[in-house]
Order: structure tokens, then sequence, then C-alpha cells
């Protein structure tokens, strides 16, 4: 019987060590000694000869009121200038979600977020007319929502350019 409760009580404090690891983020700004869940770079730029397209992961690039954080900010600032060479076509700016929220939620939050980065573009002169923003929600994953790791990397805004594909008349 003490086997037992030793047994369960060894247990039950190892699934509270790892609960707590998955749930506690750490900073984003933290140093090159730290460990991250989530992926070390706050933008993704993936190119190839006609496409272009620039991830930006959601839990390093939002705070939790919505806003850009500092260092994303600075990261999409870097690629405006491979994004205006990719010619005069649309842009479209998608966000996505993991399977935590219902279908409503996470299609009000990736289209939020999609909204915030179409704002920075607009901003940073990529006119409004070349820009379409989507919210997906939780579609289309490109890792497993079963851990932390994969869901981080599911909740991401991505920026598609294929070059010098004309304006796509609404």
């Amino acid at each position: 019987m003490k086997k037992k409760a030793l047994f369960f009580c060894c247990a039950l404090c190892t699934t509270l060590l790892v609960l707590t690891g998955c749930v506690v983020n750490p900073p984003v700004d933290s140093g090159p000694s730290k460990k991250t869940l989530l992926p070390s770079s706050a933008i993704q730029v993936i190119q190839s000869a006609d496409r272009l397209r620039v991830i930006a992961y959601s839990d390093v690039c939002f705070r939790p009121n919505g806003k850009l954080t500092t260092r994303c900010a600075h990261q999409l600032s870097q690629t405006i200038k491979l994004v205006k060479s990719y010619g005069s076509g649309l842009i479209q700016v998608v966000g996505y979600s993991d399977d935590l929220y219902d279908s409503q939620t996470a299609s009000t939050i990736t289209e939020e977020q999609a909204e915030v980065i179409t704002n920075f573009l607009w901003l940073h002169g990529i006119g409004s007319q070349r820009l379409r923003t989507m919210g997906y929600g939780g579609r289309d994953f490109i890792a497993s929502n079963r851990n932390v790791k994969g869901s981080s990397f599911n909740r991401r805004v991505e920026i598609i350019l294929v070059k010098n594909n004309p304006l796509i008349k609404p």
C-alpha cells in the first residue's frame, strides 16, 4: 500500500511539474542562455523564385492587448524592403490559430491579428489596394496541436505574395 501511495505521489508531482512548464511562457526577449518552447524568431521568411511567404508567430509577435511586440515590429520592418521587391501584386495577410478556441473565437482572434499586420504594412508604404486580410481561425495546421511547441507554430499570421502577380479585382 505504501508503494502505491509513493508511486501515485511521484506521478502526481511529475505531472504538476510538466504542466507548470507548459503553462509558463518565458519572457519573449530572454537571452540566449534561456530555453524557450516558442519559435526562436518572431518572423520566418520563406522565399522562392516567384513567391514570398513571411510568417509572424503570434506567441512572440503579439502582446496580450493585441499590439505588436517591439521584437516583431523590428523584424517586420526588416522584411518590408523584400516585400516591396516582389512587385505590385496582391498581398494576402492570413491569420491562423490552434484548436484551443471554438471556431468563432478563433476566427475573430486571427482576423484581428491579421488586421494588425495589415495596418503595419500599410503604415510602411504598402498600398491598401494590394492588401487582403483574412482570419482562418483553427484551420490549416502546420504542426501538431498535441503539444505546446506545435500549437505555438499553428498560431501565426502569414503574409503571402506572388511575384508580379496582377491585382485580383474583388
